[in-house]
């Protein structure tokens, strides 16, 4: 199993929580197309589960160690 990287990581939360003000701010709130605010929302909410895993991944081999 690849150990993953604590820096890398928080560095991937700071960008997710850039990237989610945008995200709410340019393309939730502003009237466009339902199908294409609806997608931006899957992916979102698909990285924040990958995030959400790699995290408790980084965390259990944390304290194995």
């Amino acid at each position: 199993m690849k150990k993953n990287n604590p820096l890398i990581i928080v560095l991937f939360w700071i960008l997710w929580g850039i990237g989610l003000n945008y995200v709410s701010e340019y393309v939730i709130s502003r009237p466009i197309s339902g199908i294409l605010q609806f997608g931006v929302i899957l992916v979102v909410l698909g990285f924040t589960a990958l995030l959400i895993k790699k995290t408790h991944d980084c965390i259990i081999n944390l304290l194995k160690n």
